[in-house]
């Protein structure tokens, strides 16, 4: 994701992004939906529809890593007839992960040098769960393996972490 679409900002915006993928972004609250569902969102892979709805009502960080999970679901290609035949739970754990990987990206994290999930939060603008499950992970990660992924991602991302440690230090978010 980062290099496809050249991301450089310090915050990832999953509604922009899900855009770029082409896949339209509709509040249940902007179609006037009575009784919406009770997911936070959903996403219709239909043709004539290719949308991600969502409960705009939410906390703003569950809004995000939602949006961001739908996000995984697309490019993962779930709804794809030619993907691999996973059970619900592990596309779900999939997209969670995905989710939290593009929004507090673990080699970034390593970077900065941030070490609990309040910093996490603060940082990336996630919930306290989704902080945790990052942390959660990276705890396997060996140092041959960070070497990896922090080139990875220094290669794939050049001024996204000069851009997050500004922002960082700031303490700076948007809004969706």
């Amino acid at each position: 994701m980062y290099q496809r679409h050249q991301l450089a900002d310090a915050l990832v915006d999953p509604k922009r992004l899900l855009k770029l993928e082409g896949v339209d972004c509709v509040s249940y609250q902007s179609i006037g939906l009575a009784n919406p569902p009770q997911a936070d969102a959903y996403y219709d892979p239909r043709p004539d529809i290719n949308a991600v709805f969502y409960d705009e009502d939410k906390q703003f960080e569950r809004v995000r890593f939602t949006l961001a999970h739908e996000l995984g679901h697309k490019v993962l290609g779930h709804h794809d007839i030619y993907a691999l035949p996973l059970s619900h739970l592990e596309r779900e754990r999939e997209a969670n992960a995905f989710a939290a990987e593009l929004l507090a990206p673990s080699p970034l994290i390593h970077i900065i040098g941030i070490t609990a999930a309040d910093e996490i939060c603060a940082a990336f603008d996630v919930s306290p769960s989704c902080a945790e499950a990052v942390l959660k992970r990276m705890r396997f990660f060996s140092p041959e393996r960070w070497a990896y992924h922090v080139d990875m991602f220094r290669q794939l991302c050049p001024g996204f972490i000069e851009a997050r440690k500004k922002l960082h230090n700031r303490n700076l978010r948007y809004t969706i």
